[in-house]
């Protein structure tokens, strides 16, 4: 990854919704930062709302895996909670998240949380 890619990255890790002129290093040319902020817009790792930048969420997912050593990839386990509320009448509190991609493991680990229940 770029060193002005790594940058920007590590600007909105720490401090969430920023400008143009927060997010520019004064030691860099203003064509050159923006060419690279345009790269990340068009990765989808960053996006615009109302002239500020975010992390969006392929960009929170990949901040997850940079060491600020350096921006280099680390691999990381796949940590899935599940909290199980239930009542004295053995009824369990459950909702539906849109858009998770756990959602399917999520289900899986409530059946099986079922199963072990009735056993």
């Amino acid at each position: 990854m770029h060193k002005i890619k790594e940058l920007i990255l590590k600007k909105l890790i720490l401090n969430d919704f920023q400008n143009y002129s927060q997010l520019k290093p004064k030691n860099i040319e203003s064509n050159l930062f923006s060419y690279h902020l345009i790269k990340l817009l068009d990765e989808k790792i960053i996006t615009k709302k109302n002239k500020r930048y975010t992390l969006t969420s392929k960009g929170k997912n990949l901040s997850q895996k940079i060491s600020f050593k350096g921006i280099f990839y680390r691999e990381q386990p796949l940590i899935t909670t599940l909290i199980v509320l239930e009542n004295l009448d053995n009824e369990l509190l459950l909702f539906k998240k849109g858009g998770n991609p756990l959602s399917e493991h999520g289900v899986f680990l409530l059946e099986n949380y079922m199963k072990m229940k009735k056993s």
